[in-house]
């Protein structure tokens, strides 16, 4: 769907794409001409500020999790603030409800203590992986806030990647060409007046019938122009 959308330097449109889980749905916001993707898998990555974040397909151990993320040139998500972790919930709420996802947190590494609060300082013997390492994951069980888990746990994780400018341009009509995940997501921010997942199609600025008392609208890049009827005058 389209919006076209009236800011102080003059008019712009906005592609609106899926609603966010929890949020109402909105046309006129801060980032204009908003991108679309250009292929279907892009249905399973969101964009954050200036990363993509893309959910897994199987689970793995932490380990694992992180190879699988770096082999598509990522990392295991580095979720530093509310906002993202948010964004990144209601994304997993979208497209994996009820499974729990690894992110790239690890429990710190804390000493163990006596019952006396003195800490357990001396090499002493355990058994083979024990004490377990503990890592972070957004709990399915717990409306996806952070829970932490020994790291040889199975569960789907979220990747990470830097947005960044395409090598290979797909964007049409001066699009903006953006990419993530070594250049198998790419994304288009379309010049004004124009949509669809390359910036392929010309927005019909007459398809709202702007034009009134029987006049005749014309479709431009970004304008339209009305042609009134005899006795009448005006923009529309």
């Amino acid at each position: 769907k389209v919006k076209r959308c009236t800011g102080m330097d003059g008019p712009y449109y906005v592609y609106f794409l899926q609603p966010t889980t929890g949020c109402s749905m909105a046309y006129c916001m801060d980032t204009r001409n908003a991108v679309g993707p250009d292929q279907p898998a892009m249905r399973n990555v969101e964009t954050h500020g200036s990363f993509c974040y893309k959910l897994s397909s199987s689970p793995k151990d932490h380990l694992g999790s992180g190879q699988e993320c770096a082999g598509m040139g990522g990392n295991l998500a580095l979720i530093k603030n509310i906002n993202t972790q948010h964004t990144v919930a209601n994304h997993i709420i979208q497209n994996h409800n009820g499974v729990s996802h690894w992110v790239g947190i690890k429990a710190p590494v804390s000493p163990f203590l006596y019952d006396d609060w003195s800490p357990v300082e001396d090499p002493l013997l355990w058994a083979p992986n024990q004490p377990p390492t503990f890592c972070v994951y957004m709990d399915s069980e717990a409306n996806y806030l952070f829970s932490v888990a020994p790291c040889s746990e199975q569960h789907e994780f979220v990747c990470e990647s830097p947005i960044a400018d395409c090598q290979q341009d797909v964007c049409q009509n001066g699009g903006a060409c953006s990419s993530c995940f070594g250049e198998t997501h790419k994304m288009c921010s379309c010049q004004p007046g124009y949509t669809g997942n390359q910036c392929e199609t010309d927005i019909d600025e007459c398809s709202s019938s702007p034009c009134l008392n029987d006049g005749t609208c014309r479709d431009g890049v970004n304008s339209y122009a009305c042609v009134c009827v005899f006795g009448y005058d005006g923009v529309n």
